[in-house]
C-alpha cells in the first residue's frame, strides 16, 4: 500500500533477525550465536519533498549488501528507485545504507523497502 508523502502517522517497524550460526564438528564443533541486527528506512520531510535514508545497526561487525527500492505515484505519473551497493556494519553504530530524495506534491504517494544481505541470506528487512 502506498503511503502519503505529508502522513503524519509513521508506522515504522523496524525488523529484527536474529540468527543461529553453527560451526560444523569437523571444524572445532564450536556454535557461534549471531544476535540482533536492525535496519530502517528514516523519512524527513523537507520543503518540497521528502527524503529517504537506510540505516542498519548490529550488536557485531557484518559485512553485508543492501537493495533499497522506492516507489512513488501521483497525478503526473510513476517512478521508482533501485538502489544496492555493499558495506560493513560496525558493532552498535548506525551504519547508512542508501539516500533518496523525492520531489513530490500532496497528491503523491510512495513506498520503501529496504533489504539487507549477509552470505546470501537476508538479515534484515524494512518497508514504509
Amino acid at each position: 500500500m502506498l503511503k502519503s508523502i505529508f502522513d503524519k502517522t509513521d508506522r515504522r517497524r523496524p525488523l529484527q533477525f536474529g540468527w543461529l550460526a553453527l560451526v560444523a564438528i569437523l571444524f572445532g564443533g564450536q556454535a557461534t550465536a549471531m544476535t540482533d541486527i536492525k535496519c530502517e528506512i528514516e523519512r524527513k520531510a523537507v520543503r518540497n519533498g521528502i527524503e529517504l535514508r537506510g540505516f542498519v545497526w548490529a550488536d557485531h561487525q557484518v559485512d553485508a549488501s543492501y537493495s533499497l527500492f522506492v516507489i512513488k505515484e501521483g497525478p503526473s505519473g510513476r517512478s521508482s528507485v533501485s538502489q544496492r551497493g555493499l558495506f560493513r556494519v560496525t558493532s552498535g553504530d548506525p551504519t547508512p545504507v542508501g539516500f533518496v530524495a523525492l520531489n513530490a506534491g500532496r497528491a503523491d504517494r510512495y513506498t520503501a523497502q529496504l533489504i539487507v544481505e549477509s552470505g546470501g541470506i537476508e538479515i534484515c528487512r524494512s518497508e514504509i
